[in-house]
């Protein structure tokens, strides 16, 4: 589960740990929250708590990991 900045649960991150991988298999927000701003903000918190791991996706999440990384380089 995962909490937005006001500290309310706002979606839901499925992830695969992997020894040098983190694999986003889902990522669902509310429509309230929906947005390229708070998938970036998940992503990056997610590398956070794994930084020794690459962040990776799966055929359905790759484009939005993809866009993350974009933005991070």
């Amino acid at each position: 589960m995962w909490k937005d900045l006001n500290q309310d649960f706002s979606g839901i991150v499925g992830v695969e740990l992997r020894p040098k991988f983190v694999i986003v298999r889902l990522i669902a927000l509310m429509p309230a929250v929906r947005n390229h701003n708070q998938t970036n903000t998940i992503l990056t918190e997610l590398q956070d708590m794994y930084p020794k791991q690459r962040i990776m996706g799966t055929l359905e999440t790759t484009g939005i990991v993809a866009k993350w990384e974009a933005s991070h380089e």
